[in-house]
């Protein structure tokens, strides 16, 4: 269960830092959020857009499940319930990335220190200026018209993760399937046109081409030419 514990800031450098800061003082399930992150990140150590009406949290577990994409299942899945409590067709892109017609409104770090895991969720909430990733992202207000309290999300995440609590890996991995953005998607490859045909269980992405199928991890890979429905 988590969110038992809220701790609530106005600026941090970012939350997943913060709690690897106090990993000693804080329980399973403490939830850390701020209205602005100063340093936040996503995977590949890329920028976070942190701006305040936004929402940025992570959530510290103990170390339950065998491998971290199980929790990237987890908190993929409850994300895509969450938003959809808004309104939102929101579709998970391979690995981790939240998209709504094609353009990112969420994504989500997983850390993992001392059999502890660390997962931080940013959520594109009131922010309607990207910058250079303006083709590639979007926000809750932008898709609905709608001005909503980022803590509303928070807490819809909350209520969607706790009822997860129980699920094991073979049911995540079909709510993480069902909820794919990438399964059937054309690609190129290291110079081929290719097709994802799967995500396994091990969240290895299986592709074929040429009449060959190889499996690649979330490291040999982005998906970029995925992005924003043409």
């Amino acid at each position: 269960m988590i969110g038992k514990d809220i701790l609530f800031f106005s600026s941090v450098n970012s939350t997943n830092d913060y709690i690897k800061e106090h990993l000693d003082e804080l329980e399973d399930g403490t939830i850390v959020t701020a209205k602005r992150q100063i340093a936040g990140k996503g995977r590949r150590g890329k920028q976070w857009i942190s701006n305040e009406g936004n929402l940025f949290f992570s959530f510290l577990l103990d170390k339950n499940y065998e491998s971290n994409f199980s929790y990237v299942m987890r908190a993929s899945t409850v994300l895509v319930k969450a938003l959809g409590e808004f309104g939102l067709d929101a579709k998970i892109k391979y690995p981790n990335d939240i998209m709504v017609r094609g353009r990112k409104i969420a994504g989500i770090l997983i850390e993992t220190k001392e059999n502890k895991v660390i997962i931080g969720v940013g959520v594109n909430v009131q922010e309607e200026q990207f910058e250079t990733l303006e083709a590639k992202a979007t926000s809750i207000k932008m898709e609905t018209g709608y001005l909503f309290d980022p803590l509303d999300i928070l807490y819809a995440f909350v209520k969607a993760c706790n009822e997860t609590v129980k699920d094991n890996e073979e049911q995540l991995y079909q709510k993480y399937i069902s909820n794919s953005y990438v399964i059937g998607k054309q690609i190129k490859f290291q110079g081929h046109k290719a097709t994802i045909t799967k995500i396994t269980r091990k969240g290895l992405l299986q592709i074929s081409f040429n009449d060959t199928f190889r499996l690649v991890s979330m490291d040999e890979i982005t998906l970029e030419e995925l992005y924003y429905d043409k």
